[in-house]
């Protein structure tokens, strides 16, 4: 469901490092900015600029680039070209800024890996689900996707499908990469929530469209559900052009049988030579079947 990245547990040491490193430079940077907030105020100024300083530096201690940095800085390339010590420090402010947003990324990012190597290894749980937290305070989807996994899975906390899909619904309106796909799978199968197909669909197509190859997949076995074999077929091309695994054998049978496609039964059974070669047993059994029943 979430983003998945392999880890040894010889890495943690590592990942811990690097972690506190990012979180020591971010740190540093906000530092610095509330320095200046002492100092802003106390110079010269131009009327009508304290409203934008304040809003300049509270989105500054958030670690966000804001908006506001940019106003501040129109406004005084607009104004007189002597700047005075206060201008000084608010450009100052300007550049601390954008280092926090950076600073902010690469400890979110060092927490993310290092919350996920702990929780794969099975070690220090405390620490991993406090970083947890932490992101997902921050709306850091992958921090949020994480949760319904555990939720769904019982994992750590108790099972608990309805959270889950809460989490989901959450990281969705956050565009949250896969959220729609896997609400998708929660509304077809019934997870947390009655079984509604229509949603389950809508989910389905929206996550294909955004290039889930998988989602295409399952609305291929939707449309055979609701007997719309053409609109199947299409969606099975997709997903196996993608390397969605099973996609290529249902898509060899369509072809064998004639099944919303015309039938190519030569194409079909090299599609199905070239599953069995790769590993699927499926594949394998069906070439035997049908040589079984086309021998005299």
């Amino acid at each position: 469901m979430s983003e998945r990245t392999e880890f040894r547990g010889t890495e943690l040491p590592v990942l811990r490092q690097e972690y506190r490193r990012a979180e020591k430079a971010s740190e540093q940077v906000v530092r610095q900015l509330l320095e200046l907030e002492k100092g802003i105020g106390t110079g010269k100024k131009r009327a009508g600029t304290g409203a934008a300083e304040r809003r300049s530096l509270e989105a500054a201690r958030t670690g966000r680039e804001a908006q506001t940095a940019a106003e501040v800085a129109r406004i005084l390339e607009e104004e007189a070209p002597q700047r005075t010590e206060e201008e000084e420090r608010l450009l100052t402010v300007r550049r601390l800024q954008k280092e926090a947003g950076k600073c902010g990324k690469a400890k979110d990012d060092a927490a993310w890996k290092l919350a996920a190597a702990e929780l794969e290894a099975g070690l220090d749980t405390e620490e991993a689900m406090g970083l947890l937290n932490e992101l997902a305070n921050r709306e850091d989807t992958r921090a949020i996707m994480k949760f319904a996994e555990l939720f769904e899975k019982g994992k750590i906390y108790e099972k608990d499908p309805t959270k889950a899909l809460e989490c989901l619904q959450w990281a969705y309106e956050l565009k949250a990469e896969g959220a729609a796909a896997e609400l998708g799978r929660f509304y077809r199968l019934g997870i947390g929530t009655e079984i509604d197909r229509k949603k389950a669909f809508g989910y389905f197509e929206k996550a294909a469209g955004q290039g889930n190859a998988e989602a295409a997949y399952q609305l291929a076995a939707m449309c055979f559900e609701m007997q719309k074999p053409e609109e199947a077929v299409q969606y099975l091309q997709r997903s196996m052009e993608a390397g969605v695994s099973g996609a290529a054998y249902q898509y060899a049978l369509c072809l064998y049988y004639g099944d919303g496609i015309r039938r190519d039964r030569k194409k079909a059974v090299q599609i199905l030579k070239q599953c069995a070669r790769e590993g699927d047993q499926e594949a394998a059994d069906r070439l035997q079947y049908l040589r079984d029943v086309s021998a005299p």
